[in-house]
């Protein structure tokens, strides 16, 4: 469909997947660039270096150091936000309207090739190492390791102290020019955006060079879901933290549709605007937070 004004796919010649959604009713337009790689395309040797990966991408954005970027994203009233998963790396930004091209000019900088100077990769690496150290064990890290045990599933998202150390930044450096590719990346673009942005993102997107592969998300079932019964279908373990998770988890067949599932997902336990999150608040006073995941595992 040539109309931005509904949910369009694009995927463009050098690669890119463009994924676009028009909002009128909003008053924002987010953008967002997502890499297939995480946890799950890692080695026990290299375990980690996405997330360092993601770190170092605020203390360098290509040309941009770290207090320039800092301040270009001040003076947007926003910032970037980046997350690594097992099998994805995302950035990004939610703005006014009228600030969605310097964003989105930010946001190209991602597909750039540039290196990063051993000061900037020593202090980064420096504090991941200390997240790590300071990190506590989750019920969901308890379930990867579990009942995904044997998997690449089982490799923690930050790596560990010891991975982490051995890692160097011509090995960073080399992930990136690997994974950080037009091949493997989609940009989604959704909000109150008009049709003269989306053409400028599109043709802007559209002018970078293809380069690298697409990567395929390991198969990976889980071990251990079919011994589930009655006597044995919910944990309760210690944690050095104060806090406490409650997870549910729930199976979906092959046959069920996906879109659904996630919009159910959403509707029941997605932040403090859901069903959960209102009853827990408005019945108990309880502000915490409050996500859905989904997982998919192919046979």
């Amino acid at each position: 469909s040539g109309d931005v004004m509904n949910k369009r796919i694009q995927k463009l010649n050098n690669g890119i997947m463009l994924i676009s959604h028009r909002l009128d009713n909003v008053h924002s337009v987010t953008v967002s660039v997502n890499f297939k790689v995480g946890s799950l395309f890692e080695t026990a040797e290299n375990n980690g270096i996405t997330h360092l990966l993601e770190h170092l991408l605020f203390r360098r954005l290509d040309d941009l150091t770290q207090k320039q970027l800092y301040y270009r994203m001040q003076c947007l009233g926003a910032e970037i936000i980046g997350k690594t998963f097992n099998g994805f790396l995302s950035f990004e930004i939610s703005v006014v309207p009228e600030n969605f091209i310097p964003a989105f000019e930010i946001m190209l900088r991602y597909f750039n090739s540039f290196s990063f100077s051993e000061d900037e990769f020593d202090s980064e690496k420096k504090v991941v190492l200390k997240q790590i150290e300071n990190d506590y064990q989750s019920f969901s890290q308890w379930i990867d390791e579990n009942y995904l045990r044997e998997t690449q599933y089982e490799l923690p998202i930050m790596g560990t102290e010891e991975s982490v150390e051995n890692l160097t930044i011509d090995s960073v450096e080399a992930w990136k020019e690997k994974c950080l590719c037009p091949q493997n990346s989609c940009v989604a673009i959704t909000g109150n955006f008009t049709t003269s942005d989306y053409k400028y993102a599109s043709e802007k997107l559209s002018l970078i060079n293809s380069t690298g592969n697409t990567y395929e998300i390991p198969k990976v079932l889980p071990v251990g879901f079919a011994d589930r019964n009655y006597n044995n279908r919910y944990s309760i373990f210690d944690s050095d933290s104060e806090l406490c998770d409650i997870v549910l988890f729930v199976d979906i067949g092959p046959d069920t549709d996906y879109e659904t599932v996630r919009l159910l997902s959403s509707i029941l336990g997605e932040g403090c605007g859901s069903r959960l999150g209102l009853e827990l608040r408005e019945k108990y006073a309880l502000t915490d937070d409050i996500a859905t995941e989904l997982k998919s595992f192919y046979g």
